[in-house]
């Protein structure tokens, strides 16, 4: 039967082909219906030069049965066809090698035209997007987390988080660190990519965390292991060490301590945990002379400061701050956090990273001020813009958490092009050349997926780009970061000797 099948196929390309096009060359726009929407790609996606063979996706309310595909370069003539009976289709992978090769940074167009059977002269429904493949590349590798949902079995499940690391060039990302009994969490990588700083959970300590160079593997063991409860040991406040960052020379990290957070596991897979600190001082840890001192400007107790980022140049850390709520005061707001009758919001600061004396923080314009809760700064690389999300409240898992773009020395908040509406937009991280942006979504529902957008010099988006190569099925990624790295030679796997 599949041989049959097969043939016929054959036959109906030809006769389809023989019996004209979904849309005419002349103007195709005006014949899309209402039945038919290609959900991927968006219209106006940019693909990196490398990529593979992307899943091309739609839904179709008529009562169509199979579909014809066609991709067409700018002057109009068709450069790929194909037909399918499953709403969903991919190119080959030397169909797609032909197409980045011939038509790159050219206009192409992709239109899709339902049928009732593969012998229906007429089609029921229609649509197109346009699109275009870069001639710019990605090279640098994304390691993130791939992680079971909701949160409370993930925490209960330890050994069933991998840490992987995945290329736009490469169908199959690789596993380099699983089965971890510690909780692994935030990471981050020197500028250079041969250093890695991950927040563990090692034997008792909560504030544990290792940093090791990386070569071909990188190590955790004891011996790379410091810990951020060493920070004013006399202190009666527990220190959980949130969020913490690496400069990017890697000589430093700094990380939020005397920390205390507003937490809650919740029974819905979208958002399965609140999350977000309400205390804590910044703190900066020097590996040169293994020793602690508070960031001037960032210590106030009075507030909450957390979830720092570096300047490329190393001389300003940006964070969110909030005023500071105590256990008493946390515990009788938490059901009205829960409710949404209370809200908690954050507003960007940023402060000089070395500087003698006083220091006053600095508000970042645009995103402080504004009525809305401001998390997760990210510099470019060279240092021109700060991407952040901005959400109605909180910090970590917000649905409604969008991705906004402002100059690095504040400015208009503009919002990002890739933003996939209602659907958390977050975590996001700058490619080593500055002109890609991978982040987490939950576009395609619960499980977090891998995203990538492209950046001009302008700091203008294009709509998203999913990796669903990334991603086992009912599995979430989360915590990309881009390593400026080879993906073929380098970080082949972590040898964890922590448990």
């Amino acid at each position: 039967m599949r041989w049959i099948r097969f043939f016929f196929l054959v036959f109906i390309i030809g006769t389809l082909a023989l019996s004209g096009t979904c849309f005419s060359a002349a103007d195709r726009t005006a014949s899309k219906t209402a039945d038919l929407f290609i959900t991927y790609p968006m219209d106006k996606t940019l693909f990196p030069g490398n990529i593979i063979p992307p899943t091309v996706r739609w839904k179709d309310r008529s009562d169509s049965h199979e579909w014809r595909i066609e991709i067409r370069g700018g002057n109009g003539q068709i450069i790929l066809s194909a037909l399918t009976a499953d709403s969903q289709w991919r190119p080959s992978v030397e169909e797609w090698d032909r197409i980045k090769k011939s038509y790159r940074d050219e206009p192409l167009t992709l239109s899709i035209c339902g049928f009732p059977t593969f012998s229906s002269s007429t089609p029921l429904s229609k649509d197109m997007v346009n699109f275009s493949i870069s001639s710019l590349t990605i090279t640098a590798p994304i390691f993130y987390r791939q992680v079971p949902i909701p949160a409370r079995y993930a925490r209960s499940h330890l050994p069933a988080i991998e840490w992987r690391l995945g290329s736009v060039a490469s169908p199959q990302p690789r596993t380099i660190l699983s089965g971890m009994k510690a909780c692994g969490n935030c990471h981050s990588f020197s500028s250079n990519g041969r250093i890695l700083g991950m927040d563990v959970d090692f034997g008792s300590d909560k504030g544990a965390y290792v940093i090791t160079e990386i070569n071909t593997t990188a190590l955790f063991n004891k011996s790379e292991v410091m810990t951020w409860s060493d920070y004013d040991k006399e202190s009666k406040h527990p220190t959980f060490g949130l969020l913490s960052r690496l400069s990017p020379d890697g000589r430093y990290a700094v990380s939020t301590v005397n920390d205390y957070a507003a937490y809650r596991y919740l029974d819905d897979l979208d958002c399965s945990q609140m999350f977000f600190p309400v205390r804590g001082i910044l703190v900066i840890y020097d590996r040169e002379t293994k020793s602690f001192h508070e960031l001037a400007g960032a210590s106030d107790p009075n507030y909450v400061q957390t979830n720092p980022a570096f300047s490329p140049d190393g001389r300003w850390i940006v964070f969110p701050r909030a005023p500071a709520l105590e256990n008493a005061a946390l515990r009788a707001m938490m059901n009205k956090f829960m409710s949404g009758t209370a809200t908690y919001r954050y507003d960007l600061y940023r402060v000089p990273f070395q500087a003698d004396g006083t220091v006053t923080p600095e508000p970042v314009s645009g995103a402080s001020n504004n009525g809305m809760s401001n998390f997760f700064p990210a510099f470019s690389p060279d240092g021109k813009w700060i991407v952040f999300c901005m959400a109605d409240r909180f910090m970590l898992n917000q649905m409604d958490s969008e991705l906004y773009i402002i100059p690095a020395n504040g400015g208009t908040a503009r919002r990002l092009a890739c933003n996939i509406p209602g659907r958390m937009n977050s975590w996001h991280s700058w490619s080593p050349d500055g002109k890609w942006l991978a982040f987490a979504s939950k576009a395609n529902g619960p499980y977090t997926q891998v995203w990538l957008t492209h950046i001009n010099a302008e700091g203008e988006s294009t709509p998203a780009v999913l990796l669903d190569h990334f991603t086992d099925e009912e599995l979430a990624a989360n915590i990309p970061e881009f390593i400026n790295i080879s993906f073929e030679d380098q970080l082949l796997r972590i040898v964890n000797q922590l448990d």
